[in-house]
């Protein structure tokens, strides 16, 4: 299948000596067949000799193609869908068959597993009933670990892939399952079990050394702190041992340094960390945004992970794959899993999936990347290394209503809007002159331009606040009282954005003794502590509101709530997706779950409108670049024990 019928490209040894030329190459079917027919008209020069570059361009210009009247028309009634750049890379007929060697792979290690020599993994694998309940793993998660199983052994040992399955779908305990009977095929095979890396955030240690003690009872924990600490094998070799990092100590271990950084690398080349079965990273949108490698910040994680990717295999794990809804985001799992040849570059992938343009002001301009014109290409290509799957027809889920709540903003915040507005009509107006901007006055009026969206955002939240504390008091008002005196409130959750907004808010709250837990970003071990500690009893009932931030990426479940209120908005479409998937979940006691979207008044200058415009349209290209994978209509659902299981 083509997106297209013809490609221009350039032939740079085409006949004429010094001068590349134009041709068009017919790329469907139907577009050979009128070629062998003779049956192109106006385009026979560009078959035959080609049309030099720079009488194309002129021509492009002119609105005709080598003089002929009303060719340019012709060309574009005859070609169905021009495309600018390369045809469909040969590589890209291999992954249809790589795509079925993994599936079939995946369904040969689900059945040898369900004989495995491994009690529990035979056990889960093949379920159980108890009590009239049938327990073990669910179908996708059979699915996701053999399949996990399969990419490991097809790429032996290198390379990597990316489970992207929904929040509650149980990303973790799948690749817990794998990395267990990955240990023990190690075991079996060379008489030590070996050791991997789990590089996550600090704060989600507790949780995920609790799972692993469940599922594998008798390994050992290392975990790194400081940036020159280094694990250490455990005497007793068939012991197995799992050592925890962050993406800082990792970006440090692997020793990668741009080009512009003062500090010389130290010349190990990552030998230090040794040669580990797999590397687990969860949240693996830290690794994103990596497109300029030479800048500094989280590309440092993105080249540590590919250089890793080399002589080991990482199995990256993600709720949401296309957190900011931008296509370049999938171009850093594509080169750390070991994506085409072809694209191994940024800049051709940015062409060919980005809808890459320049976009000139006036002498210079910048490169921006906008819409995809080969989607469906894309998703074929995130396919064969890459898992998804949703919780809808899956698990039972509550159902989901959303209530806008017009929100009035403060006169202060609609006169500091219309002033950012009226400075990005300078800039705008300054963009369209020809002349007089240099190189480094239009980096500067790039950077002052993002600058100023963010303050438009930034200004929207907190013109809010009056109104939405005037809401939130009657909210209260309205609350019924216990006989001691207190209020007996809904339990909700309150997403908001910035500091100031979360203080604000939690104002009428305080005034009227109302409990509440603040969920942010905290950086200390005592913080940490304290803030779990109210997460935990918000579970159990002693705590109704909480106050959460919409960049949390840790693994919070709030499905006690039923009601959620969304007082900020941010760009990134898979935070507010994690936002939503924090309610709607498994477990939820309320069958509806309803979201209070307060939007500000457009007309004295808030973006919020605009903001949920541009979250709707990131949420279409993040549908149509992944492809998930269907749930079966006649699959059988179990319960997962954990504790029953061991």
């Amino acid at each position: 299948m083509y997106l297209f019928d013809w490609c221009f490209y350039v032939d740079r040894g085409g006949p004429l000596v010094g001068e590349p030329v134009v041709r068009l190459m017919a790329v469907s079917s139907r577009a050979k067949e009128r070629k062998k027919s003779n049956d192109f008209g106006p385009l026979y020069r560009f078959f035959v000799n080609g049309v030099p570059l720079s009488e194309f361009r002129r021509a492009v210009s002119d609105g005709g193609f080598g003089g002929e009247e009303g060719a340019a028309e012709k060309a574009k009634a005859h070609w169905k869908t021009p495309y600018k750049f390369d045809p469909i890379p040969l590589e890209f007929e291999a992954l249809e068959a790589r795509l079925q060697e993994v599936n079939s792979h995946a369904l040969e290690i689900e059945g040898e597993l369900c004989t495995d020599d491994d009690a529990l993994v035979r056990k889960m694998f093949c379920g159980w009933n108890e009590a009239n309940r049938a327990y073990g793993l669910r179908p996708e998660q059979k699915r996701g670990v053999s399949w996990l199983l399969a990419q490991y052994l097809l790429s032996e040992g290198k390379g990597g892939c990316l489970l992207a399955d929904d929040m509650g779908l149980g990303k973790t305990l799948q690749f817990l399952m794998a990395l267990r009977v990955l240990f023990l095929e190690n075991l079996r095979a060379s008489g030590e079990a070996g050791f991997f890396y789990v590089v996550r955030k600090g704060s989600l240690d507790p949780a995920l050394k609790a799972e692993f003690r469940k599922w594998m009872p008798g390994l050992e924990f290392q975990t790194m702190k400081k940036l020159a600490d280094r694990p250490v094998l455990p005497e007793d070799r068939t012991k197995p041992l799992v050592v925890f990092c962050t993406y800082t100590w990792f970006a440090e271990g692997m020793d990668v340094k741009h080009k512009k950084d003062r500090r010389k690398p130290k010349g190990d080349d990552g030998v230090s960390l040794g040669q580990p079965i797999a590397v687990i990273m969860d949240e693996a949108t830290a690794i994103k945004g990596a497109a300029c490698v030479d800048s500094r910040g989280q590309s440092l994680k993105f080249l540590a992970a590919r250089k890793m990717s080399e002589r080991s295999f990482l199995i990256l794990l993600s709720g949401t794959p296309m957190e900011n809804g931008k296509h370049s985001e999938l171009w850093s799992y594509l080169s750390v899993c070991g994506g085409l040849e072809s694209i191994r570059k940024y800049n051709r992938y940015a062409f060919r999936y980005c809808g890459r343009t320049y976009v000139r002001m006036g002498a210079f301009g910048h490169w921006v990347d906008k819409d995809s014109t080969c989607t469906w290409e894309l998703s074929q290509l995130m396919r064969t290394f890459m898992l998804c799957r949703k919780k809808r027809g899956r698990v039972k889920l509550p159902s989901v209503e959303f209530v806008d709540v017009p929100t009035e903003i403060t006169a202060e915040s609609s006169e500091e809007l219309r002033g950012i507005n009226a400075r990005l009509s300078e800039i705008a107006a300054e963009e369209r002159r020809v002349s007089g901007l240099s190189k480094e006055r239009v980096e500067r009026l790039v950077k002052e331009k993002k600058k100023l969206v963010m303050d438009q955002l930034r200004s929207s939240g907190r013109g809010k606040i009056p109104a939405m504390q005037e809401y939130f008091g009657q909210l209260l008002d309205a609350c019924p009282r216990a006989e001691d005196g207190s209020l007996i409130v809904e339990p909700m959750v309150i997403y908001a954005f910035h500091k100031d907004v979360f203080k604000a808010l939690s104002e009428p709250f305080a005034e009227r003794n109302v409990d509440f837990a603040m969920v942010r970003g905290a950086t200390g071990e005592r913080q940490i502590r304290e803030r779990d500690e109210k997460v935990l009893g918000f579970m159990r009932g002693e705590i109704q509101v909480v106050f959460l931030s919409l960049v949390m990426g840790e693994g919070f479940n709030f499905q006690r709530a039923c009601v959620g209120h969304v007082c900020e908005w941010i760009w990134q479409v898979g935070k507010m997706e994690q936002a939503r998937g924090r309610l709607v979940r498994v477990g939820q006691e309320s069958p509806v779950v309803r979201f209070y979207r307060h939007v500000g008044d457009a007309a004295s200058g808030s973006i919020d409108e605009r903001v949920l415009r541009t979250l709707h349209r990131k949420k279409t290209r993040v549908h149509n670049a992944i492809v998930v994978e269907e749930a079966a209509a006649s699959s059988k659902r179990r319960k997962i024990n954990g504790r029953e299981a061991v």
